[in-house]
């Protein structure tokens, strides 16, 4: 499949939208979501989560 995107773009991109949808359907902590999409730190996921969602992931739960 053809994105336009190089293949690590299209990695965070599919690990931020499942870890969205993550925080919008379970109350897991939010270490947990964060291994569960491959990040080893609660901090280095937050601010991917940021960076791609612009906001922060916390917001992001309580905004659904």
């Amino acid at each position: 499949m053809l994105t336009g995107q190089p293949p690590l773009g299209c990695l965070t991109w599919w690990r931020m939208t499942t870890a969205a949808r993550l925080l919008r359907t379970s109350d897991a902590p939010l270490r947990s979501i964060a291994a569960q999409v491959g990040h080893t730190s609660e901090f280095a996921f937050a601010n991917a989560f940021e960076r791609t969602h612009g906001t922060a992931p916390g917001m992001c739960r309580r905004a659904s």
